[in-house]
């Protein structure tokens, strides 16, 4: 160096730092704007489920405070609430097992069908399955015992044996006989 000059030496210390903004709680639309307003970019590290934080929706961000700028700010978005496993409700009276699906946030509708097993009133299945896992506040339909289908029996007066075997055949019916 000529004699006079002055030679200064140091080490860059990177981009000037900048304020990330607070992102949590925003839809991550939003959120990707105030941060590349800001001069930052956007990683999203992690999805995950959230029973308070709605699906799309930060719910938290790594980095706070002063960063430097142009570096990612990590998100971690939520995935909404988690599935949840439908209980197993089957015998249960349909009032019981609407108020017990709709505790774990399902919304519950019905249909009635015949059962010579289950008893009027009470459920004889779920759809979705029981056991299986469900979005939260999904519908969940009970199928809800009418007990078994009545009908009026034809007569079987006067008939003989065969010809009564025959008619109980027309009705789906099966005909058994007592000797007297």
């Amino acid at each position: 160096l000529p004699q006079g000059m002055v030679y200064l030496a140091g080490n860059s210390l990177g981009p000037a730092p900048v304020k990330a903004p607070k992102v949590a709680g925003m839809t991550l639309e939003r959120a990707t704007g105030q941060l590349e307003r800001a001069g930052l970019e956007v990683s999203v590290s992690k999805r995950r489920y959230d029973d308070e934080v709605a699906a799309g929706r930060v719910i938290d961000q790594v980095q706070t405070g002063m960063v430097p700028a142009g570096s990612a700010v990590e998100l971690i978005v939520s995935r909404g609430h988690a599935p949840v496993v439908i209980p197993r409700v089957a015998g249960m009276s349909a009032s019981e097992a609407s108020e017990a699906l709709q505790a774990l946030g399902f919304t519950v509708t019905s249909e009635e069908s015949f059962s010579n097993t289950v008893d009027r009133g009470s459920v004889i299945g779920v759809s979705p399955r029981a056991g299986d896992e469900a979005a939260y506040a999904s519908t969940v339909t009970l199928k809800v015992s009418l007990g078994p289908e009545r009908f009026q029996a034809p007569s079987f007066i006067g008939l003989n044996r065969t010809q009564a075997e025959a008619k109980a055949a027309e009705y789906g019916l099966q005909a058994s006989f007592t000797d007297l």
